[in-house]
């Protein structure tokens, strides 16, 4: 079983085969040799690795060409854009390169980068090592002038000013031993490999030389000896500046683009992530925070990426399931020789070529909500699309075949053909037929928002991001998760002690994407009649990452519109002061007309930030208790501000 390097290059003078025996893996020619070795017998191997965040960005800068005839040259972007770091500053990053995660937005939060170096260390500090030895958390300190800024010896200064006295880099490894210890720029690469990939018997080879060379140069033994420990822990942790800076430019490009240009940002990662269901819902939810409209597709506006429509971003063709790009090309192609706009039903099946159209994506194109202006009634469109097709069939064969066209004499006589009057009836098609439809093509509901009346709640009383449990979060975290139930199957079990009992397994669809839901059979027996397709519940379970998408396994079921559903837990409402008193008691007087028309069982507490750094927090009594819900969400927001609220 040879396994293959994901971008990994060997590069020879001559062929390949003169060096080092190969094999064929899957089509494609392997060495027969694994990494270490080739290097070990002095070959080149580089790793070549593609990012789709550059074709997202060259997929943006088109668009503002389009938009507002403005060429985009990314190397020469300043590097000390405001608007991109109050952006990082304000934790919106979704979209942008390496920070969309939540553990990383929080970071940036408190970080409050405000130059590039700063981003190059945001991406070399959020890793592991950095994180569990207080690294990450010392550099945020230090930066803000919590934690005083220390040297084991001035000439440590110069290398390590810009991070603060933390040793962050490989590089300034590598810097320290060649200017303290006196080693050369090849022994201190060397050494730079060894603490990479955590060679300690090699590291261990340098430390005399290393503690000579800094008593030779003044340093004290122990100074010395305090400066070679803290460089090997370092080894835990290094992180390669050279590759961290590489990624921070891309970073920067994205949060610039995201920051002067966010609606054509935002069709090109859309556009980048047509195929990704999720990674589109997340994109939807953010858009829609932030005000921005995101509209349907539409055979007449569409194109086959997501495109700018004023200030909305319209839904791409090729995002549309069961659509695939050669039925995209030949929709538009019929566009075009339609005048720019198909009038109605007729006019489309008589310009675009339905040999490329079968009837599953004509029925995707009529419940994605692509035809509607054309026709409203989904339904009945989808009861007719199979003699449409065979009709349109037809008559485009016998125009090959040089016969008489029905459609075009009655185009040219100013006719429009009765197909659409001649419909199967059926009924109109509903809000829960709607919400079906686009979920099987689009994957979420655009025309209609299903979890609407929902969102604030669903924001404040889930744990995590769907973004984070999808990436980040390990096997066997505890969860919180809301949203709406679907692709319900009950089922019975065959294995267990009690086999034949009765089981269910289903998507929850929640802010920001959807994932496999299991509910086992004695928590469905307690609650089957909270278990229904389209239900909006609230989920508490434990995520499994045993199979490769990871799932939820339940248990614990509440109806979201049931109060008890945060009653145990404790309200938190953040008063941000800044030291102002008048802003200070409006936003007091504000909550004590707001907490009275919202009674109920979860307590309160205020935390009140006087821009001091202090927090004071005042739990309100049980007679002041409210009712967590999304008027009171509102009410609140709109007075405090967006994230003013938090449980505990």
């Amino acid at each position: 079983n040879a396994s293959t390097h994901a971008a990994g290059v060997v590069i020879t003078d001559e062929p390949l085969v003169n060096f080092v025996p190969l094999c064929v893996v899957k089509g494609q020619v392997n060495t027969q040799i694994q990494m270490s070795d080739l290097d070990k017998i002095g070959l080149l191997k580089m790793d070549f690795l593609g990012l789709k965040n550059l074709t997202t960005l060259a997929k943006a800068a088109k668009l503002v060409s389009q938009t507002h005839g403005v060429t985009i040259d990314y190397e020469t972007l300043p590097l000390d854009d405001h608007k991109v770091f109050n952006l990082l500053k304000a934790g919106d990053c979704a979209g942008v390169f390496q920070l969309e995660s939540s553990g990383m937005r929080e970071l940036v939060t408190r970080l409050q980068p405000d130059c590039f170096e700063d981003i190059i260390a945001l991406i070399a500090l959020y890793r592991p090592g950095p994180l569990q030895t207080g690294m990450t958390d010392s550099f945020v300190h230090r930066k803000h002038g919590r934690e005083p800024i220390q040297y084991a010896h001035p000439m440590e200064e110069t290398i390590l000013k810009d991070t603060y006295g933390c040793m962050i880099y490989q590089e300034q490894i590598m810097l320290l031993a060649q200017t303290l210890g006196g080693l050369s720029l090849n022994e201190a690469d060397g050494l730079r490999k060894a603490m990479g990939k955590k060679d300690s018997a090699r590291m261990n080879s340098f430390e005399p030389q290393f503690l000579t060379g800094a008593e030779a140069n003044g340093v004290p033994p122990h100074t010395a000896r305090n400066i070679w420990e803290n460089m090997s822990r370092f080894a835990e942790y290094g992180f390669n500046k050279s590759h961290s800076a590489a990624y921070g430019v891309i970073t920067y490009r994205t949060a610039y683009m995201k920051a002067h240009y966010p609606g054509e940002y935002l069709a090109a990662l859309m556009s980048s992530d047509a195929g990704n269901t999720d990674r589109l819902l997340m994109y939807f939810e953010d858009a829609s925070q932030a005000g921005m409209e995101i509209k349907p597709p539409h055979i007449n506006a569409s194109l086959g990426d997501f495109t700018l429509e004023g200030d909305a971003v319209r839904f791409g063709l090729n995002a549309i399931k069961g659509i695939g790009k050669r039925v995209v090309r030949a929709l538009l192609k019929g566009r075009d020789s339609a005048g720019g706009s198909f009038n109605n039903i007729a006019v489309l099946l008589n310009h675009v070529d339905v040999q490329n159209i079968n009837r599953a994506s004509f029925d995707a194109l009529i419940k994605s909500g692509a035809l509607d202006d054309l026709h409203p009634n989904r339904t009945a469109l989808l009861e007719s699309s199979t003699r449409l097709l065979r009709d349109a069939a037809r008559q485009q064969q016998d125009h090959d075949l040089g016969q008489e066209q029905l459609f075009a004499q009655q185009e040219e006589s100013g006719n429009t053909p009765p197909i659409a009057a001649s419909l199967d009836e059926a009924l109109p098609t509903t809000v829960s037929d709607i919400i079906a439809m686009e979920k099987e093509t689009l994957g979420f509901c655009v025309t209609v928002d299903a979890l609407a009346e929902w969102r604030p709640l669903l924001r404040i009383l889930g744990s995590h991001r769907m973004a984070e449990i999808q990436e980040d979060l390990p096997d066997g975290t505890k969860v919180t998760l809301g949203g709406s139930l679907n692709a319900l199957r009950v089922m019975q079990t065959r294995r267990g002690k009690k086999p034949g009992q009765t089981m269910a397994l289903c998507r929850i669809t929640s802010l920001g994407g959807s994932m496999p839901i299991v509910i086992f059979a004695k928590l469905f027996a307690k609650h089957r009649d909270l278990i229904e397709e389209d239900r909006v519940v609230l989920l508490q379970g434990t995520l499994d990452r045993s199979r490769d998408e990871p799932s939820l396994l339940v248990n614990k079921i509440q109806d979201l519109s049931d109060p008890s559903v945060s009653a145990k837990r404790l309200v938190v409402l953040n008063v941000q002061s800044q030291g102002n008193d008048d802003r200070l008691d409006r936003h007091l007087a504000g909550l004590r007309s707001i907490l009275p028309r919202y009674p109920g069982p979860s307590r309160v507490c205020f935390s009140i930030d006087d821009g001091s750094g202090e927090v004071q927090p005042y739990r309100l009594g049980k007679r002041d208790g409210i009712t967590l819900g999304t008027p009171f969400i509102q009410d609140v927001e709109e007075l405090l501000g967006a994230d003013a609220i938090h449980l505990r």
